[in-house]
């Protein structure tokens, strides 16, 4: 309120000496000032009444009197919005699309050739070992000498006094696939003989099966004997 009061008494002061300069400027002629006395009627400076400040009390801070608020600037428009106009219109200009970059394929992987795994090679079967036939061992003469544990029974087929007749009869008998030996008897009376015999077998009965099968397919007459 006071700040406002000093406002317009400055004002009033100003007035009234721009009127005391420019008045007399005015009605002057040819250079010459010539005094004109007018009255100006000045009004009386304005009463200021004091406003009584409440005190502060003690502990408590001044009451300071309200600022005016100053006033908001006008915004003004960015420098783009000047330079250039806007349009309501659309942009009918299609922008353009961005490249999409081909993707990159990841080469494919080589096929493994399938390896034929071997296929196990079967065990060779072990061949059969071929049967051996022990040839009865000999004398010098060319008698068979037979072990005892060969069998206690055979088949007496032939008793010779020539060991050439004997071993004759006994090969015949082999060619026939017939086990057969030769052997040579001394007697008591010194007198030697040489047996043809088919054998040996362990038991009786084979002897006598046997015996029975040579008189059939043979014809051989013979007994069956103790070995040896």
């Amino acid at each position: 309120m006071e700040q406002h009061i000093k406002h317009r008494l400055a004002g009033a002061v100003i007035l009234v000496a721009l009127a005391v300069i420019i008045l007399p400027w005015l009605f002057s002629g040819n250079g010459e000032h010539s005094e004109l006395d007018m009255p100006l009627d000045i009004p009386p400076a304005p009463e200021v009444s004091e406003v009584p400040v409440p005190e502060a009390r003690d502990g408590e801070a001044p009451v300071e009197a309200p600022r005016p608020e100053p006033l908001p600037e006008p915004e003004l428009p960015a420098e783009e919005e000047l330079a250039a106009p806007r349009s309501d219109e659309p942009d009918e200009t299609p922008a353009e699309p961005e490249a999409e970059e081909p993707p990159v394929s990841e080469p494919e992987p080589e096929p493994v050739p399938d390896v034929a795994e071997p296929e196990p090679e079967a065990a060779p079967e072990p061949e059969p070992e071929p049967e051996v036939t022990e040839e009865p061992r000999t004398t010098e003469e060319g008698l068979d000498i037979i072990p005892p544990d060969r069998g206690d029974w055979v088949v007496q087929v032939g008793s010779f006094g020539n060991l050439e007749n004997a071993l004759g009869f006994r090969d015949r008998l082999r060619e026939d696939g017939l086990e057969v030996f030769a052997d040579r008897v001394d007697t008591e009376a010194g007198r030697t003989f040489y047996r043809v015999r088919v054998g040996p077998m362990e038991t009786r009965e084979e002897a006598q099966r046997m015996l029975d099968r040579l008189e059939e397919e043979q014809g051989l007459e013979g007994l069956v004997a103790g070995h040896p």
